[in-house]
């Protein structure tokens, strides 16, 4: 019992034993061994290949004969040499090349490459697996002539067939095996020869294929400068035909840039310099002589009526322009006489005056009336001289002072606009200066703070504009303004706190507006505003702010203003009624500086007052009917109607005349770009309209989010993203690309695979955008409509959407 008791429990043990050994093998064959790296050692004797793992390897080898290498089996193995190929150029090993032979069971195979059949011997250690080759071979010398040979035959097919690196390395091998063999040196050199000629034919080829396309693009560029030679010199032609000299002469400049010795260019050229510049003095002798002209008729006018101070300084701006005009001398001569009359007139009364006090008690009611308010305002005067000098002083005292921001130029069809910018209401004096011409304009107690402090702008009569802190303690600010002439008309008032200083363009700088309605070269200059019923005027009178006043026509033509009480405004221009004020006012205030700007023009006005009537329609403040005196400029009528707003395309505009004829408008170029040719005189009949402009709205994962002026060319949503909103983000999913349409009943949202169309060039399954249209480049695939609208409620006062989209069902 005992015995049979021990036989099984032995079995048993045996039993465990076995089961242990076989596990613990089959975890040995599931651990996996990676081959790691390869390396070959040439040393002059043998070469040694060794075989790197991370653990030990169990290989099993194999000599072949054709090509001669050596294939070793590597069971249990993963491939993890990245190069898994290298060759060599010289000595016994050739070629090793590794490939992951099966993956289940799991075996590498190494192919070793030989130059010849040779003898090895192969150690395993724990990580790595040598293999020692002997250089020496196993060849017999049969066997060694027949592979040289073989190589030489080889050699010999690869040199007929112009393969001269092959042939060389098959020549080089047959010499290898059998070194005497002269005809694979004999060939080899000749190989050389070959590859030496080849590669000397090669370079000839590239240099003609270089000379030649150097030759193509030389007469490419002579053909392209030829034909922009001859349309510039051809344009030039045309415009000068249609007497628009200026602009000829500029197209032949771009000729002669291009060839300084064109005969045709430089003659025109200079004739049309001549014919220029003598239609600049032409134009010049006769606005000389409408100019002598007005002065006179206006001191014949103040002659006739008495005012011989304002007659007499009339005629002297005659003899300015004329100095040998004998009607003006005569004039001259007899307003001296005049005025030296009423002198004497003058010191008689005054003597008598004195003499006599019972005269002071014939005064008129309405005289002393006149000279009660006179006092009253000189009381008023020294109240406020007083408080001026008093508050003058403490700025003065605590270094406070007000201060110059900033300088602006503004472009207008007859005159330039300097505007200085300060921070308050200011008190300023101006002076000219003849050598060099220039406008001095110095700013009391301020300090300059605009940074620029010069300023290049070559526009109209303007050179530069210079300003600085001419004086620190009390401060002063300068402002000069240097004039390309002499003889520049000019004016400086205020508008507001600014001070406005408004600069008459010269003749050669208005000639190059142009009118497009007709074909005529310089376009006719709009008279001065005509003040009319209804008008809203700005009266100010420098140093009596008291005196201010915004005051409208009334249906009479007249207006109401302190002292002077009812003066005629309508048909007057601004100037005129500007003098007349200063001429009331001179009673009660000494050299009064009177400034009349008409701040609103009325909209509706009886046909004797506005004879032109222009419609303005369109995206316009205040779209409607005006009428005019006279020809007003596009510019002009688009201000008095409010300005353009902000749904405004600045492509769409057009000018459509009585007769019919449509002349189209570009803003930018006039508004941004400054293109005064754009700035068309209008007449009678005339409508403009502004067309509003389409919009799309790009939102989400995009470069510049934002509104868009639909092109009037129709684009696409792929259009939309990468031409108006500058590509999408890093983060955009293009998957599912949100398209949302307003429909009357609910918005529809269109879903774009945006990936398809710019991988796939699918571009049918781009949806082409309308007006209106909202894009969204969602950062996660789109699944409602809920989704969009709440990523987009920031950017469309969604609140406002929200209680009308709640009803609709979610997608």
């Amino acid at each position: 019992m005992k015995k049979k008791y021990l036989k099984k429990s032995s079995l048993a043990l045996g039993v465990l034993i076995l089961c242990l050994m076989f596990s613990l093998s089959l975890s040995a064959q599931k651990k996996e061994i990676h081959l790691i790296t390869v390396e070959v050692q040439d040393m002059r004797e043998k070469a040694i290949v060794s075989l790197s793992s991370d653990g030990r390897l169990a290989p099993r080898a194999f000599q072949l004969k054709d090509p001669p290498r050596l294939r070793i089996y590597l069971p249990g193995t993963i491939l993890s040499w990245e190069e898994k190929e290298i060759s060599y150029k010289a000595g016994l090993v050739e070629r090793i090349k590794a490939e992951q032979y099966s993956e289940k069971p799991l075996i590498v195979k190494v192919d070793i490459y030989l130059a010849y059949p040779t003898s090895y011997t192969m150690e395993v250690d724990e990580r790595l697996l040598t293999l020692e080759l002997d250089k020496e071979g196993i060849f017999t010398p049969k066997e060694q002539a027949k592979e040289a040979k073989r190589y030489y035959k080889e050699g010999k097919r690869h040199y007929k067939r112009r393969e001269f690196e092959e042939a060389i390395l098959d020549f080089e091998k047959a010499l290898d095996f059998d070194p005497r063999l002269v005809r694979a040196e004999n060939y080899i050199q000749k190989a050389k020869k070959g590859m030496r000629e080849e590669e000397k034919l090669e370079r000839e080829r590239l240099e003609r294929l270089k000379a030649r396309e150097i030759e193509r693009a030389s007469k490419r560029e002579e053909e392209r400068k030829s034909q922009t030679i001859k349309k510039h010199y051809t344009l030039g032609k045309a415009l000068y035909q249609e007497g628009k000299l200026q602009k000829a002469i500029s197209q032949w400049d771009k000729v002669l840039a291009l060839n300084p010795k064109h005969k045709g260019a430089l003659k025109n050229k200079k004739k049309t310099e001549e014919e220029l510049r003598e239609v600049f003095a032409k134009r010049k002798k006769e606005e000389k002589e409408k100019r002598i002209t007005r002065y006179y008729e206006e001191g014949r006018a103040h002659y006739g009526k008495g005012e011989f101070s304002l007659a007499l300084a009339s005629f002297e701006k005659v003899l300015k322009l004329d100095p040998e005009n004998k009607k003006a001398l005569k004039y001259r001569e007899r307003c001296k006489v005049a005025l030296a009359r009423e002198a004497e007139e003058k010191k008689l009364v005054e003597a008598r005056l004195r003499g006599r006090e019972e005269v002071y008690l014939r005064k008129t009611r309405e005289e002393l009336e006149k000279e009660r308010k006179i006092l009253e305002l000189k009381a008023a005067r020294k109240e406020a001289r007083e408080i001026e000098e008093v508050r003058i002083a403490r700025r003065v005292e605590e270094a406070v002072g007000l201060e110059v921001e900033e300088i602006e130029v503004r472009e207008l069809p007859k005159e330039t606009q300097v505007i200085i910018i300060p921070t308050g209401r200011v008190v300023y004096s101006s002076f000219e200066l003849k050598d060099p011409p220039r406008l001095v304009i110095d700013i009391p107690d301020t300090i300059l703070k605009w940074e620029k402090k010069e300023m290049e702008i070559e526009k109209g009569a303007i050179h530069r504009i210079r300003c600085g802190q001419f004086q620190e303690e009390p401060p002063i600010s300068r402002v000069v303004i240097d004039f390309k002439v002499p003889g520049v008309e000019y004016r400086v008032g205020r508008e507001g706190n600014k001070i406005l200083v408004s600069i008459a363009k010269p003749l050669a700088v208005r000639e190059e507006v142009r009118e497009r309605r007709e074909e005529v070269t310089i376009p006719k200059e709009p008279k001065e505003y005509i003040i009319g019923i209804g008008d809203l005027l700005d009266i100010s009178v420098w140093g009596y702010d008291e005196l201010a006043k915004e005051v409208t026509v009334r249906s009479d033509g007249k207006i109401s203003f302190p002292l002077i009480g009812d003066v005629q405004a309508s048909d007057l221009t601004p100037s005129r009624l500007d003098k007349k004020i200063t001429k009331g006012l001179a009673l009660y205030v000494k050299e009064p500086q009177v400034t009349v700007i008409v701040k609103e023009v009325a909209a509706v006005r009886p046909e004797v007052v506005r004879k032109n009537k222009v419609f303005i329609l369109g995206q316009v403040k205040s779209p409607g009917i005006y009428r005019f005196a006279e020809e007003v400029s596009f510019t002009e009528a688009i201000t008095l109607a409010g300005g353009v707003t902000k749904e405004a395309s600045f492509e769409k505009v057009t000018v459509t005349t009585k007769e019919g004829k449509v002349i189209p408008i570009n803003l930018n170029r006039l508004l941004i770009q400054g293109d005064k040719s754009e700035d068309i005189m209008l007449q009678n009949g005339d409508t403009i309209y502004i067309a509003e402009a389409k919009k799309v709205l790009i939102l989400g994962e995009v470069k510049s989010p934002g509104a868009y002026n639909l092109p009037e060319k129709k684009i696409g949503v792929l259009g939309g993203i990468g031409g108006l909103a500058g590509s999408y983000t890093e983060d955009a999913v293009l998957k599912t690309v949100a398209l949302l349409r307003w429909s009357p009943d609910r918005p529809q949202m269109i879903l774009v695979d945006m990936k398809k169309i710019l991988r796939k060039g699918e571009l049918q399954r781009d949806i082409t955008l309308e007006p209106g249209d909202i894009i969204f480049v969602p950062t996660r695939v789109i699944a409602s409509i809920n989704y969009v609208i709440r990523q987009i409620m920031p950017s469309l006062r969604a609140a406002e959407w929200m209680e009308e989209w709640r009803r609709w069902p979610t997608e």
